[in-house]
């Protein structure tokens, strides 16, 4: 008779055993499809910034090219007049397009740079609040158990 308790005592032990793997294997298994969806979310993520950074890039390049385009002073226009208009008033023409082309094309650079960190930060405030998300989420569910 107590063989016969020593084998169900036996068989009980090993199908707790069992059931207890079951049950961390399908554990294991969620954890591994949630990573799987992490990677994929921020593999998102990433390519969300690169596109940032080239549409920043492309900016950048636009306004490299309009600063090309701004006027530069003709030291020879200067030196010999065509009308009667004062050497310092031509040169202070001159300056004067020349700085308003370089304040601009400044205000082009700023606003194009404000867009291109606002489109990095809400790609990186969307990544932190799903990693937020995430912890919540598995504290939940250790709680549960």
């Amino acid at each position: 008779m107590s063989e016969v308790n020593n084998t169900n005592d036996f068989e009980k032990r090993i199908s707790k055993e069992i059931n207890d793997l079951h049950a961390k294997y399908d554990m294991l298994s969620k954890e591994v499809e949630k990573l799987n969806k992490n990677d994929e979310a921020l593999k998102e993520s990433i390519s969300h910034i690169n596109s940032n950074f080239e549409k920043l890039n492309n900016n950048l390049e636009a306004i490299l090219s309009k600063i090309e385009t701004i006027p530069h002073i003709n030291v020879e226009e200067i030196k010999q007049p065509k009308e009667k208009v004062s050497v310092g008033r031509r040169v202070g023409r001159s300056l004067r397009r020349l700085v308003v082309g370089t304040v601009g094309v400044i205000l082009d650079v700023k606003d194009k740079t404000t867009e291109g960190i606002a489109n990095i930060r809400e790609g990186f405030e969307d990544i932190i609040a799903e990693a937020q998300y995430n912890n919540r989420k598995k504290r939940m569910v250790a709680a549960e158990e």
